[in-house]
């Protein structure tokens, strides 16, 4: 008699196939995605680079990251260097609907504009790979990229307080990374290079990290700098504590076992709270730090974008920070 069907062990056997080949394939899947949100995230990044520098053509100068505020003590506030990218980033109408003062709390005051600015959420300032909340309890659009200002806090507090002592070398050296708060700061005055030096990072705080607000947008790559006091190379630029003018598996043993902040959890219940120093402006609940598995995005003075481990190596991290340190570019 001639059969018209499938036998059910027929049918059990192709579906075990089918199964096995969804499960083979579910990661090619899951990778080929993460690797689409990782490229969104450079473009994102590299978009900010390029607007931070068409910025410098049209006014000579990158902005400030933050203005300085107070009276004889001095804090991080008012706008942020994102709001002053606006009119870069095809948001001038955003930018023209702000109250034109530099001393104003953009998350204090209650301007009808402002308050509808600040709740205003960027796609271009957000992570695809961010699976955070892209606006606070408080209504506040964030973003994941922050400016990197300097190796340590130490270095970075001499902004907003010139008195503090400098972690190395002279008080005018710092802050050492690529902005400073009330300041803007020119390519000219790279004196390491543009392209050796950090510009933007990524940053998965989902609290204090309002884009429009400077007291938000601050992050530093390192710990507290007693590491960073040897003078190198006869004294023409200053290094990690024990560098020896080798990276990776050549360096020092105490360069090998310190790490950056690369992925840091400062938040009140994050492995790493209460280890981040005093910081200028609001307390970041994160270091550099994202959700790519592979490595953290980070743009450079030139506006190229590259990712960097959490297992870079400590000096050439410092390196690449500081903008007139005189040091080489890593690798040389």
């Amino acid at each position: 008699m001639k059969r018209n069907g499938l036998t059910i062990v027929e049918i059990l056997v192709i579906v075990t196939v089918i199964i096995v080949l969804l499960a083979l394939l579910a990661p090619a899947v899951s990778s080929a995605r993460e690797s689409a949100r990782i490229n969104q995230c450079k473009m994102n990044l590299r978009q900010v680079g390029i607007a931070a520098h068409n910025y410098h053509d049209g006014h000579k100068s990158f902005p400030a990251v933050s203005q300085l505020v107070g009276g004889e003590k001095k804090t991080a506030g008012g706008y942020s260097f994102l709001t002053a990218l606006l009119p870069f980033m095809e948001q001038q109408k955003l930018f023209d609907s702000l109250p034109k003062d530099d001393a104003i709390d953009p998350l204090g005051s209650n301007a009808p504009n402002l308050v509808k600015a600040r709740a205003t959420r960027l796609p271009g300032l957000i992570c695809p790979s961010n699976s955070n909340a892209s606006v606070n309890k408080e209504g506040q659009a964030l973003t994941n990229y922050k400016a990197m200002c300097a190796t340590s806090a130490e270095s970075l507090r001499i902004a907003v307080d010139p008195t503090q002592p400098a972690p190395y070398g002279d008080a005018n050296m710092h802050p050492d990374g690529a902005w400073r708060p009330g300041k803007s700061i020119r390519i000219a005055d790279f004196s390491d290079g543009t392209s050796d030096t950090l510009l933007f990072v990524e940053t998965m705080d989902d609290t204090n990290s309002a884009w429009i607000a400077g007291s938000d947008v601050h992050l530093v790559g390192m710990p507290k700098a007693e590491s960073y006091d040897q003078e190198f190379s006869n004294g023409t630029y200053f290094a990690p504590t024990s560098f020896n003018g080798k990276y990776d598996e050549e360096a020092g043993d105490l360069i090998r076992q310190s790490r950056t902040y690369l992925q840091f959890d400062f938040s009140p219940n994050g492995k790493d709270s209460g280890t981040y120093p005093d910081s200028v402006g609001r307390h970041p609940a994160y270091g550099p730090g994202s959700a790519h598995v592979a490595g953290v995005n980070h743009v450079y003075g030139d506006a190229s974008v590259r990712s960097i481990t959490r297992k870079c190596d400590y000096a050439a991290y410092m390196i690449a920070i500081t903008r007139q340190n005189g040091d080489p570019c890593y690798g040389d």
